[in-house]
């Protein structure tokens, strides 16, 4: 790792220039680095030295700028970097998430790091890749399959992501959005990260095969998706880590699009410990505060802000005028019937509000089907 050049330093400090009006100087400068990281003309490491600056600057613009190019270049340069690189990404990117101005940035580019590798390519296309485009960078693309993340680094950030989640409520809106966000994709159904947290419980297995069962149900995870498992042994998880920080995340909720959010995870955790080779146990301990936590939501009372004036489709993502009551009711209704740990909870509350709201009757049938 040789020392940042002067055209380098330029391009990082155009890229997280933090005055105004340069935005598109900024874009441009965040193109070009992303660009050279793709075709191997900027190693990853020496980037990463002269983002020191940015990254440790006084300035959380400077340092939110510089989290959103690293995750500009992991988005562009995933399918170019090795297994160190993106575990280098994302000791970067949690080290990031623990610093407040960089959640929602740190957050997207963590979401885009745990992506999947697409499957490799028929060995047909990649042969007619290679002999259209001989060994440029495009037939190289094609044929090479794109290497994994490992669970150790997939760690590392389920650990800074669940540390954050449990002190979400003193962000706004938009940084618990993403880091709700980033739960799902951690907690998606059927993903290795899901296999990994669910199932990261040491001495839980019978004959003391906790990690072993970490491992093997991160393995078979790994396999079905077409993706060779992580040879790096993982450091023991808590169990209950992605669910005891969603209930940090959710305490005192009241932002629609967070809800939302929250319910989705709700349904995504349930089905996180009910996957097979998943330890349940902590969804068995924690079922009646989940319980507690939605109850509060039950049943859904909200009216649609109106639209602000002058506010198009540009003016951003889910407002509060496009999520409908309907959309919550769902949400919560699927939340409260996602798993049978709940129903033990939730029955009660669905008698004592069945008189009051129709909707009841649709959770009480999801919930009855479990006692």
């Amino acid at each position: 790792m040789s020392a940042p050049n002067t055209v380098l330093l330029s391009l990082v400090e155009r890229a997280c220039n933090t005055e105004t009006g340069f935005e598109d100087e900024r874009t441009t400068a965040i193109s070009d680095i992303a660009q050279q990281v793709s075709e191997r003309r900027l190693a990853l490491l020496d980037l990463v030295v002269a983002l020191q600056g940015p990254l440790t600057s006084p300035e959380k613009e400077a340092r939110e700028h510089g989290t959103r190019l690293l995750g500009q270049v992991l988005t562009r340069a995933r399918d170019r970097l090795n297994q160190g690189e993106l575990h280098t990404l994302a000791e970067f990117l949690a080290a990031r998430l623990r610093d407040w101005p960089c959640v929602g940035a740190a957050s997207a580019a963590c979401r885009a790091l745990l992506q999947p590798p697409p499957p490799p390519p028929p060995p047909a296309a990649a042969t007619a890749a290679t002999s259209e485009e001989g060994t440029g960078p495009l037939a190289v693309a094609v044929a090479a399959a794109v290497v994994p993340l490992r669970d150790d680094s997939a760690i590392v950030v389920m650990t800074a992501a669940a540390e954050m989640l449990r002190t979400a409520q003193s962000f706004r809106q938009e940084e618990r959005s993403a880091l709700l966000q980033l739960l799902l994709e951690l907690a998606a159904p059927g993903s290795r990260w899901a296999a990994l947290a669910a199932a990261a419980s040491p001495g839980r297995r019978a004959g003391g095969a906790g990690a072993a069962g970490a491992a093997g149900a991160a393995a078979a995870a790994a396999g079905a998706a077409g993706v060779e498992a992580s040879p790096q042994p993982a450091q023991a998880l808590a169990p209950d880590l992605l669910l005891d920080a969603f209930l940090g995340a959710a305490d005192g909720e009241k932002d629609p699009r967070c809800l939302l959010l929250a319910f989705q995870a709700v349904q995504a955790l349930c089905a996180m410990y009910h996957a097979p080779g998943a330890d349940a146990a902590p969804l068995r301990a924690l079922a009646d505060e989940l319980v507690d936590w939605a109850s509060a939501y039950f049943p859904i009372a909200f009216n649609p802000p109106p639209p602000r004036p002058g506010a198009g489709a540009g003016a951003g993502a889910q407002p509060p005028q496009h999520i409908s009551r309907a959309q919550l009711a769902a949400a919560l209704e699927g939340a409260l019937g996602a798993s049978p740990f709940l129903a033990a909870a939730a029955l009660p509350l669905m008698l004592e509000k069945l008189s009051s709201t129709y909707r009841c009757v649709w959770v009480w049938v999801r919930v009855w089907v479990w006692v």
